[in-house]
């Protein structure tokens, strides 16, 4: 019986470590834009930030005019490179800000 205890035991603690670095490899970035207020002016924009390097995920919050991007931890996602294709897509950028906890469109907390 004790024999069972420690491989469940080893189990759950390989899985919450495994769970850890899986978490811990994505970064979220929020891009700020002025401007965007139609699906149809967002869609530009989005599929461009899906093909940067690393950027595994974007979301589109049109209410607050932001994109949400989750990014493998590995790549960097420059401020001026997502500045130039808000820009060339005919709006205004107003910021680019990394966070730590990915962003739920249903969380209208900020």
């Amino acid at each position: 019986m004790k024999n069972i205890i420690r491989f469940f035991t080893a189990i759950m603690g390989a899985t919450l470590l495994f769970a850890g670095t899986v978490l811990a490899d994505e970064t979220h970035y929020r891009v700020d834009v002025e401007g965007m207020n139609c699906p149809f002016c967002a869609y530009g924009i989005e599929k461009k930030l899906k093909r940067l390097d690393g950027v595994e995920k974007v979301e589109v919050d049109l209410t607050h005019g932001q994109f949400w991007l989750k990014v493998d931890d590995t790549a960097e996602v420059s401020e001026e490179t997502v500045s130039t294709i808000v820009r060339d897509a005919g709006f205004t950028f107003k910021g680019l800000t990394q966070h730590d906890e990915p962003h739920s469109l249903s969380d209208d907390s900020e």
